[in-house]
């Protein structure tokens, strides 16, 4: 067996290196490489193995395949499914942070508070670092195509899920900032606040903001001794970097069009860059029969009904809405359940008052909020591991008491 530093390494060191190897095959050389689904597999696998090692885990395991067989019968039943090959990476996606959570619930008596949460935001910073440096190369890919809105998501398929991983992470970071005050977090954040610029993504620039005016309002509400590295850098946020931030961003909203589109405030609250892929999935989810709407229709068919009713013609198209997504593909039953998995840490921060529960709290509420507006959160392996790794750290907290603040 593994020892848990070295399965935390894997899943969260190794692991951005492996989905950048994955971006140069797919967004430079035009191909693609196993090594992700290998890597993936493995750490899935182990992860399982796991399992059966905890009698409890193991019921609840048990269960969640139950319900998920019945779900896969009905997608076979109804004439679903057809592509196993979409059904397995789509299975690995939602299986692959339940098995990281199953790990990290075997050794959480053995991990320390402080190292998982400098892990998850060693994972974000990782993604940061490496968008930084590809754009500084210029080899960094556009997020949205040379023909749209400015920014840049680096070696990395899927901007909007390093996106949300970052702002996670960011938020451990503001925490330690807060509390130790050294200049290696200061580091961290500027990191974190260049990227929130460079990736042109709504959600991280608005997330960003949010977590940059926590880190400056959240000394007048506790009183704590701070550092007098992080008053000097709280006090250059607020009167220098903040506005220099927001500036910049309102530069980038007045010469590129297709970004001022996506900060009109309008658009954001009314979520218009999302309507026509919800109209798509309620046309194509009014033709759902019982037992598509308690057990759901799988990917294949919900990426192509929806494709369907977009085009005039069957052809793949994620919602990016999230709760539609997991209510079409897996029912209202098994759904439910996976949209619901992290509010009870979410209940367990807010009992408490304290920093580390408030910027927890920012972190599950980005993700949630992010899944809403912009997808790729419960679909997402990148934010879910973090998401995961911060459940552990409630339990730690509340029930182990091993730690205070």
């Amino acid at each position: 067996m593994i020892s848990i530093k070295q399965y935390l390494f894997l899943v969260f060191i190794l692991s951005v290196f492996v989905d950048m190897l994955n971006g140069y095959y797919q967004l430079i050389l035009n191909t693609t490489t196993i090594v992700p689904l290998l890597f993936k597999g493995a750490i899935l696998a182990y992860s399982f193995f796991l399992v059966f090692k905890q009698p409890k885990v193991f019921m609840y395991f048990v269960i969640l395949i139950t319900l998920l067989l019945l779900d896969i019968s009905s997608w076979i039943v109804n004439d679903h499914l057809n592509s196993f090959s979409i059904l397995s990476n789509e299975l690995i996606r939602q299986l692959y942070p339940l098995g990281v959570f199953f790990v990290l619930w075997f050794y959480k008596d053995e991990i320390s508070r402080d190292d998982l949460l400098h892990y998850i935001m060693y994972y974000g910073l990782l993604m940061a670092s490496s968008v930084c440096i590809t754009a500084a190369m210029g080899v960094g890919v556009s997020s949205y195509g040379d023909d749209f809105g400015y920014g840049t998501k680096g070696l990395f398929v899927a901007g909007n899920d390093m996106s949300l991983a970052i702002l996670i992470s960011f938020c451990v970071c503001a925490y330690y900032l807060i509390i130790v005050g050294s200049l290696k977090y200061v580091a961290y954040s500027v990191v974190f606040m260049i990227v929130s610029l460079l990736a042109g993504s709504t959600a991280i620039m608005i997330g960003s903001i949010l977590i940059c005016s926590s880190i400056i309002f959240l000394p007048l509400i506790y009183n704590i001794d701070y550092s007098r590295t992080f008053k000097y850098f709280r006090a250059v946020l607020f009167f220098v970097g903040f506005p220099l931030i927001l500036y910049v961003m309102y530069r980038i909203t007045q010469i590129d069009s297709y970004t001022m589109n996506k900060f009109d405030i309008h658009n954001i609250l009314a979520g218009n860059a999302r309507n026509v892929l919800r109209d798509a999935y309620y046309a194509y989810a009014s033709t759902f029969n019982w037992a598509d709407m308690f057990f759901g229709v799988g990917p294949e068919a919900l990426y192509n009904g929806v494709g369907k009713e977009l085009f005039g013609y069957s052809r793949g198209r994620s919602i990016e809405v999230d709760h539609l997504t997991i209510w079409g593909m897996y029912g209202y039953g098994l759904g439910s359940l996976i949209l619901m998995y992290p509010f009870p840490a979410f209940c367990q921060f807010i009992r408490e008052k304290n920093i580390l529960s408030l910027f927890m709290l920012i972190a599950i509420s980005l993700f949630f909020f992010h899944g809403i507006y912009a997808g790729h959160a419960y679909t997402s392996t990148s934010s879910q591991v973090s998401i995961v790794a911060i459940i552990v750290v409630a339990y730690q907290i509340y029930y182990v008491s091993t730690q205070s603040d």
